[in-house]
């Protein structure tokens, strides 16, 4: 079993489907059923190569050629399991027809075997504990990784596309109704186009794009928008400071900083930097939507530079 592999599916697969359920069924070779918070059933006559169960009960009669994984659920198996079997922080069930070709692997899991069943591999146990000390300091490093990481990125922005940035900034309190709008299709449209276009199979790659790069980037990016505008705020800087308007520096550290901090807080922290990357979200989509309409439709959303000039005697 190779540890980083199932690792990364097991994200990608959380990530790309959280709180729902998507299911191929088909009962050819080279299949792949997801099942998500609903019970899932495998017929006799069924053979699917890859199987992944999450918050659920299976029963399997049927055949799972190439993997197995079960996630906090329950798996009954009558009939073959000829690929890998894992299970974490579940239950796997082996009636007497059961034959499993390849070694089980149980985290934080048990198994129930009937006699009559087989197993062709091991039976390997591994156990996840983590002390208070250990996810305290984990949380540490991972908080001074992520802001070193946002901080990076917020200055980066800054020299290469600060009045973009400082633009959609503006639009947060100058234009919130449209921003807020922009954002609920952002956050709700394009997840349901990309499920929808997963489904169809030919668009799966577009789907996974969407939903693997693009909505990451659009909420990543509007967090860093969000968090200039407020170092902006709390600067007292106005759109006609040229030099803050072009590269907001100051204001992109003390904002992403505040936030950063901000999220350290439970429940109001999550609400807080929920809702200022739900802002930013929507203030970049709606700026890159003017933009992309032309210059005439940008005069209001961007941001006007002024300079002043020395008066002449």
């Amino acid at each position: 079993m190779h540890w980083r592999g199932f690792l990364t599916l097991l994200v990608f697969l959380l990530a790309l489907v959280p709180g729902s359920a998507m299911a191929q069924d088909n009962e050819t070779e080279g299949s792949f059923l997801l099942g998500i918070n609903s019970d899932t059933y495998i017929r006799p006559e069924q053979s699917i190569q890859t199987l992944v169960v999450i918050n659920e009960n299976a029963v399997i009669d049927g055949t799972v050629t190439d993997a197995l994984f079960v996630i906090n659920g329950t798996a009954t198996v009558n009939g073959n399991l000829t690929g890998d079997v894992t299970i974490i922080s579940g239950t796997l069930n082996l009636g007497e027809t059961a034959r499993v070709t390849k070694d089980v692997v149980l985290i934080n899991s048990e198994i129930n075997q009937t006699a009559g069943a087989t197993i062709g591999g091991q039976i390997e146990r591994h156990s996840w504990a983590f002390y208070s000390w250990q996810l305290t300091l984990v949380s540490a490093l991972f908080w001074i990784g992520s802001t070193a990481v946002v901080l990076l990125a917020g200055l980066l922005f800054a020299a290469i596309g600060g009045r973009q940035v400082t633009g959609a900034g503006e639009l947060i309190t100058g234009r919130t109704a449209q921003v807020v709008l922009t954002a609920l299709i952002v956050g709700i449209g394009l997840p349901v186009v990309a499920v929808f276009a997963i489904m169809t199979l030919v668009g799966i790659p577009v789907g996974i794009a969407m939903l693997v790069f693009l909505l990451p980037v659009l909420w990543f990016t509007g967090y860093l928008v969000a968090g200039t505008k407020l170092g902006s705020l709390l600067l007292g800087l106005r759109k006609s400071d040229t030099e803050s308007a072009e590269h907001p520096y100051l204001a992109a550290v003390i904002g992403l900083l505040l936030l950063q901090i901000v999220a350290f807080v439970p429940v109001l922290g999550f609400l807080f930097v929920g809702l200022a990357s739900f802002m930013g979200t929507g203030a970049v989509a709606y700026f890159a939507w003017h933009a992309w309409r032309g210059p005439e439709a940008t005069e209001g959303p961007a941001v006007t530079l002024t300079t002043q000039t020395a008066p002449t005697s």
